[in-house]
């Protein structure tokens, strides 16, 4: 007989045991609770029955302690079929995080590119991705607000040269952008998550962000340039 585990007042009577309690949403593919000692927080579980491998497929969901009693049945369900989904369009049962994608787009780049590429590449991720929330969130979680936030995080943050503070170039967030999304866009090109609808929008260059470089000596540092310039170049010494 089915235990119940979708309210609180369920989950209150249940005894303690290893063994999760499982709760069927379609056939192969189950929500689970381990309540393994009582006055402990229990845990939820995704179980699938994967039909290629022949075998089940677990994937904890931990605690879920951020939200109310009433609604962690709710939630485990969600990302339970979350997940199933995932699966079922080919992803990777393995969990893959943003922090994962970026280390192994630094890979890619240090095999097809070469050194100065990858350490680029790596700098952009530890300045800005690496230590922060974002670089633990699992790639089939993704959501179009953590990219909304990243997006603005870039453009806002102050840049600080010779004492004075002025706004970052919108070319240098673009680079920095496009590495993330270069990441991502690996990362479902492998399977490893089977949508980019979460970064495809707010990971997108700024429009008309280009700026022209110029840069105008003044006559002493022309004539020093010509100076130290190779002889047939001191032709222009006249007109300085």
């Amino acid at each position: 007989m089915a235990i119940k585990i979708d309210s609180v007042t369920a989950r209150g009577r249940l005894i303690p045991r290893r063994e999760p309690y499982w709760h069927k949403l379609a056939t192969g593919r189950y929500v689970g609770f381990r309540y393994m000692a009582a006055g402990v927080t229990g845990t939820w579980i995704a179980r699938y029955w994967d039909d290629a491998q022949r075998k089940q497929i677990y994937k904890s969901l931990g605690t879920l302690e951020e939200y109310a009693d009433g609604r962690r049945f709710d939630k485990a369900d969600e990302q339970a079929r979350d997940w199933f989904t995932h699966l079922g369009k080919g992803g990777s049962s393995k969990v893959y995080n943003v922090a994962g994608a970026c280390d192994a787009y630094v890979e890619h780049l240090r095999t097809e590119k070469g050194e100065s590429a990858a350490e680029d590449a790596q700098g952009r991720f530890d300045r800005w991705v690496h230590g922060t929330a974002l670089a633990k969130v699992e790639l089939s979680k993704l959501k179009r607000e953590h990219f909304r936030k990243f997006r603005t995080m870039l453009i806002e943050a102050p840049v600080t040269i010779a004492n004075e503070t002025r706004e970052r170039a919108k070319d240098t967030v673009n680079r920095d952008m496009s590495s993330v999304r270069a990441a991502l866009n690996l990362a479902f090109l492998d399977g490893k998550v089977t949508t980019d609808f979460a970064w495809r929008e707010n990971l997108k260059p700024i429009r008309n962000a280009s700026r022209r470089r110029g840069l105008y000596l003044e006559r002493t540092q022309r004539k020093a340039f010509i100076e130290h310039a190779a002889p047939d170049i001191e032709i222009g010494r006249a007109h300085v």
